[in-house]
């Protein structure tokens, strides 16, 4: 093979590697942004049974259904939101895991089309 060949397949290696690299550093970023979300949602939680409902505060068929309503309407919303999140989280893991195992393959090819190279300029 000429050495045109693997200096085409280098430079179209490079260009796919800083690809990947710019995908990784996405998906880190995007996964930081989640987190930092899903901590937020998480202290923010407790907000939305407050106040507490007792004997001495409010009670009766009405605060019943205030209690009913609130916990179906809200806080369990809130809780099917926080899953998302974490399922989203849990996408964006996977994501990154494929992504630095491309990373991996790409370096290992541009290694392997460098060491070519020499081996071929090293003939002439």
């Amino acid at each position: 093979m000429s050495e045109s060949y693997y200096r085409r397949l280098i430079f179209n290696q490079e260009i796919a590697l800083a690809s990947s690299v710019a995908e990784n550093e996405r998906l880190r970023d995007c996964r930081g942004k989640l987190k930092a979300r899903r901590a937020s949602m998480n202290s923010s939680k407790p907000n939305y049974s407050e106040p507490e409902l007792t004997a001495s505060t409010w009670r009766g068929k009405h605060a019943d259904k205030f209690e009913d309503n609130r916990e179906s309407g809200v806080i369990d919303t809130y809780n099917s939101l926080l899953d998302k999140v974490d399922d989203a989280l849990d996408r964006v893991d996977n994501a990154i895991n494929h992504s630095q195992d491309t990373l991996t393959f790409q370096t290992q090819n541009l290694q392997n089309y460098k060491a070519a190279l020499q081996r071929e300029l090293a003939k002439d």
